[in-house]
């Protein structure tokens, strides 16, 4: 219950200090939020074809995997010059 009013709190002093909109900080939210749908949606599925299928860790490694494939997809093909600038941040590159 606490939540919703710290994140409007939040968001309101975000503005404030970075002068920063708070539409432009729930789009940055928007790439991670679909993939993380996506990523849940698949590992879900997954879970379900292959639990009756496979033993406890090579299904844990399987529907990770899954997951983790699928995450990186949407991001990739849906949030591409995002996914861009990330990887160029995280290379060092300016």
């Amino acid at each position: 219950m606490v939540f919703p009013a710290l994140s409007v709190l939040t968001l309101r002093m975000l503005r404030q200090a970075a002068e920063i909109h708070p539409w432009d900080y729930v789009a940055n939210l928007l790439p991670p939020a679909l993939s993380s749908g996506v990523m849940a949606a698949a590992s879900w599925g997954a879970l379900l074809v292959l639990e009756p299928q496979l033993p406890r860790i090579p299904l844990l490694i399987a529907v990770v995997g899954i997951g983790a494939i699928s995450y990186a997809a949407v991001y990739w093909l849906v949030f591409r010059r995002v996914a861009q600038e990330i990887l160029g941040a995280v290379r060092g590159e300016a």
